[in-house]
């Protein structure tokens, strides 16, 4: 889906001419928001074109606008709330960020990849298995503000290096599509059931 960002940007109030730095999910401490505005407060001293979106809703965003208003930086920091459109506001992110503390599979990280953009995410959990570090995305120590701080500053630094990542990240995802899914639990489906039933199974076919 080919995404007008300029146009998008506006229609959120974002500044068209920043770099926008983008977390999706739960404004909870188990997610790291906090992890990530700390974060951002490094980036902000030499770089101050950059804009944090958060999408979401959580116990958290009261006390996230708090520090915020406390840094100085509430005009750098978007509260979006939840959104039917992310597949429209994934593709304007420049950098997409999951700081979770401790995360699952982390879904979200297969749409940011499906949007090609560079990710940046915590070590635990299950996102090693969908972001190899280097090569679609960076993985920092969960809860390590200047360490994420550092893998955002590279990829700003460097965005030759944070496009290839995105564009690996794209080839990446495509083996959670409906039609790989399918094919791979047919396949699991063919290896573990007894042959007399796939015959069985045939015939009724």
């Amino acid at each position: 889906m080919k995404v007008d960002s300029k146009k998008k940007k506006n229609t959120l109030g974002l500044n068209s001419n920043n770099l926008l730095v983008g977390s999706v999910g739960w404004l909870l401490p188990i997610k790291g928001p906090m992890v990530l505005l700390k974060a951002m407060g490094h980036i902000w001293l030499n770089h101050g074109n950059v804009e944090l979106v958060f999408v979401g809703k959580g116990e958290l965003e009261e006390e996230l606008k708090k520090e915020a208003l406390h840094m100085g930086v509430s005009e750098k920091v978007k509260f979006l709330g939840w959104r039917d459109d992310i597949d429209e506001i994934m593709p304007i992110f420049d950098i997409f960020v999951l700081p979770s503390l401790n995360e699952g599979m982390g879904r979200v990280l297969v749409e940011a990849m499906a949007s090609e953009r560079p990710i940046v995410a915590s070590c635990t959990g299950g996102i090693p298995d969908l972001i190899k570090d280097e090569e679609n995305g960076l993985l920092v120590p969960p809860g390590d503000d200047r360490a994420l701080a550092d893998a955002i500053l590279r990829l700003i630094k460097y965005p030759q290096a944070a496009k290839a990542m995105g564009q690996n990240g794209k080839a990446f995802c495509q083996r959670f599509s409906v039609e790989s899914m399918i094919e791979k639990i047919d396949a699991l489906y063919t290896r573990l059931l007894p042959k007399s039933c796939i015959k069985i199974n045939e015939k009724l076919k």
